[in-house]
Parts: structure tokens; sequence; C-alpha cells
């Protein structure tokens, strides 16, 4: 008996699992597209890499698998189903956390098979046999967490006695309306935040979305890359408390946790500001201003990442002063002129007369002419982000 139906015939398989006949032949159609498919970067090694991520080792396909899966011409054979599955439920799920490699295709054919792919995701996430075989990662030193877990963690989620409308009710927030589109609703963002060095700003691209149902909650992702170049890419959701916008997102598979806090978010803001918690490339943490923009148009994957100031400041324009910190100038014993106690805003006022010269023009300049006042606590910002005290 052929190792494929030895395996269906083993009881340890569900056959509403299996991926069609037609659908393995769309599938393959659609791996060779990808794989060869410009600067995707979803060859076969990181196909199988990123599956290993989540799921159990002994139900990854390997790389040379896929290969020779793709360069097959023998109909629908896979040797078990196990491969397909793994596949489909993998660009299901990429689909469904907006990944850019696989978030739009120009090809009518392929548009329709990623969305089948989207839906098998959506379905097999929610069968917990289903989860319990594939999906429990047992790589490394990592927790084995079984789908058994599940109330457990709701219970978890109901200590917080968060108000429902927090999670379920951030749609309307984020995008004005609970009525999605087909493909529900997705906002992109460029972003903007100072790292740890001064002078260089770290800009990445921030997505929120979320599915056709009513009562989906909003997913957050976030791409940019580290000072090393290497992609740095982290998910999660949005929530909706007192006003403010916190966006919590898992960075790099368990790495950290990121946090954002957005005081002043609303639907066609053109500018939204806040703070973001996250850690370096080394791993320590950081607290800096963050700027978000909306954009139509998402940026290019290689044009993120971390950018000296010199080099983005005509795109940053005015947003520099959204990201940059101001160290307030307090008077803590008093300050006198002439023998006479002086406030701050007339201290300010002196030195603007002393540091003129005869012709009564500025001394300390900026380059563009605007005048550099050593008393002004506005002249006091620094460009970088905080780090955690070592």
């Amino acid at each position: 008996m052929p190792l494929d139906q030895q395996f269906l015939a083993s009881g340890q398989f569900n056959r509403a699992w299996e991926i069609p006949k037609a659908d393995i032949v769309r599938l393959r159609a659609f791996l060779a597209h990808v794989v060869t498919r410009g600067n995707s970067g979803l060859s076969p090694q990181k196909l199988h890499e990123m599956m290993l991520q989540y799921a159990r080792d002994g139900y990854v396909p390997s790389h040379d698998l896929i290969n020779r899966f793709i360069r097959s011409t023998n109909g629908t054979s896979t040797r078990r189903p196990d491969t397909p599955i793994m596949l489909v439920f993998l660009f299901g799920r990429l689909r469904m956390e907006r990944d850019e490699r696989v978030a739009h295709f120009d090809s009518r054919e392929f548009e329709e098979f990623a969305l089948y792919c989207e839906q098998y995701f959506e379905k097999m996430s929610t069968d917990r046999k289903f989860r319990d075989r594939y999906i429990l990662h047992l790589a490394g030193n990592r927790a084995a967490i079984s789908s058994g877990a599940a109330s457990e963690l709701i219970a978890l989620i109901n200590t917080l006695a968060l108000p429902q409308n927090s999670v379920f009710g951030v749609k309307q927030v984020v995008f004005g309306s609970k009525t999605a589109p087909p493909d529900g609703h997705v906002s992109h963002f460029v972003t903007y935040r100072y790292g740890k060095d001064p002078d260089f700003v770290f800009k990445s691209h921030t997505t929120l979305s979320s599915s056709k149902l009513e009562s989906a909650p909003v997913i957050y992702a976030n791409v940019t890359k580290n000072r090393f170049g290497k992609r740095r890419a982290s998910s999660g959701f949005a929530l909706n408390l007192a006003s403010k916008l916190y966006l919590i997102g898992n960075l790099e598979e368990g790495a950290a946790l990121e946090v954002v806090a957005l005081s002043n978010f609303s639907v066609g803001r053109q500018i939204v500001s806040g703070l973001i918690l996250t850690p370096s490339a080394a791993g320590e943490n950081l607290a800096a201003r963050i700027t978000m923009v909306p954009t139509v148009t998402p940026p290019d994957e290689a044009d993120l990442g971390r950018k000296s100031y010199a080099d983005i400041k005509s795109e940053l324009g005015n947003l520099d002063e959204t990201i940059t910190n101001t160290v307030a100038f307090s008077l803590v014993k008093p300050i006198f002129l002439d023998n006479e106690a002086v406030s701050q805003s007339l201290m300010v006022e002196q030195v603007s007369k002393l540091l003129r010269n005869e012709h009564g023009k500025p001394r300390l300049t900026y380059e563009d002419g605007r005048e550099f006042n050593p008393a002004s606590s506005r002249e006091y910002t620094y460009n970088s982000a905080l780090r955690e005290f070592s």
C-alpha cells in the first residue's frame, strides 16, 4: 500500500483536512510563481524555516521536498497529504497577517488561490484536532503549549476586566465603520522613531487590518530592519482604552513584546503620534516617541530600516518635531541679573540681547539663519531613544 494510503488508513488523519486534487494542481503553480517572483524571499528553504517556527517539526516538508513538489509533473501525488496541507495553511497564515510577499497578485488565478488559502487557514485554525496535530511547536527550549490551554488563556484575559469594545470595537475606531469590504479592512502607515544613537531614525511600515467579520479584532503588524540590516517584524492586535489606541505586538515570534500607545488616533488624521516600548537589536529596552503617517501605497521594504537624519531630513520635514524630545529648562535655584532675581522668560530675553552684534543681529544661528538662544528650553532637545538603566 502506498505511503499516502497507509497514512490515510491509519486513522491519524481527518479527510476533511485534505486538499482536493484540483487545488493541489493550483498549489503547485502558485508555489512555482511565488518562489520565482522577483525579490519575494519565499524560497523553498525560507518556506521550510517559516513552517518550523510554529508547526510540529515532524510534519513540516523539507525544502528539498518542496522543491521536488514544485518541479514534479506526475499529477497530484505528494506521497502524503501533509505537504499540501502545511503549504496551504502557511500561505493562508501569511495572507491573514497581510504579509507583503503574498498580499496581492496581478493574476486573477493566483489571487483566487491565495483567497482559498486564507479561507482554509481560517477554517483549520478553529479545528482543535487539527491544531493538536500540526500546530504544536516542539523545537528548541520553547514551551510547548497545546490548544487545550485555550480556556486558561480566556480566563487570563478575563482577569484584565477589559470592556468588550476595547478589543472587538476597535474596528470602528480605526476604520470608521464596522462594514468591511469583501477582503476586509487594511490601512498602511509609514512610521518614524529615533533609535538609541543620535541622528539616526528608524523608518518602518505599520499595517492595521481586520477581516470582514463584524466583531473581528484589528490586527497590528510592523516591518522594518534593525541596525544590521536584518528584517525585523512584529505582529499582534489593537486595543482601545480611554480614547487611546494601543498596539501590542509579538516581535520575531516570541523574541520580545512591543507596545505602542497612540493618544490622538482618528480616521483621516494625517499625523498620528505616540510612544513606543521596544527592544534594540542588542535586546535592551527602548522608549521613544513615534509618528505614523497614513499612506495609500505601502513603502518598499528595501527603503525601511535605520536612516541617518541627514539622508532622511527632507522626507521628515516637520515630522522631526513630533519624534524629538524636549528637555524642560528649570531654574532650581534663583538666578540673578545685576543682583535682581529673574524669571526664565526674562532671562531668555536678556540673553538674546547679549548675543547680538552691533547691528542688532543674533550671533548664534542655525544654518537657515534662525536665532539660537542657549537660555531657551526649546533649544535643548535630544534625538535618541531612552534606554533602560544599567
